[in-house]
């Protein structure tokens, strides 16, 4: 039980992170998505799917406003999976991180011919 409530008080956090209390979002509504959304996380994979899907339409038709409105569905299905599968916002930040530090020591080598 104490598992489940550490996820939710973490899903309440990231949904009001990206839906703003101006929005009009308040504990029992968001309570009510996360019970939505825990269905598994097939249905949340699915989601993430179908948004990716809707971005990727609204970017092709050049449509801006679309793109930033699906972009922020998208973002928000990847916090729930991320909720869902214990991932943190700093465990994407130290991934980036590396990634940078690599990239730089790749670029490098290729600047300088060296292999090692």
């Amino acid at each position: 039980m104490k598992k489940i409530q550490i996820e939710q008080d973490l899903f309440v956090q990231m949904v009001k992170y990206f839906y703003s209390d101006e929005l009009g979002f308040d504990d029992d509504d968001v309570c009510e998505l996360y019970h939505d959304i825990k269905k598994g996380i097939d249905k949340i994979l699915k989601k993430i799917g179908e948004e990716s899907t809707e971005v990727i339409i609204a970017a092709k038709a050049d449509d801006k406003a679309e793109t930033i409105y699906e972009i922020a569905d998208l973002a928000y299905h990847i916090s729930v999976m991320m909720v869902e599968m214990g991932i943190s916002v700093e465990d994407v930040r130290k991934e980036l991180a590396s990634r940078h530090v690599i990239d730089h020591k790749v670029k490098q080598e290729k600047m300088t011919g060296s292999n090692d």
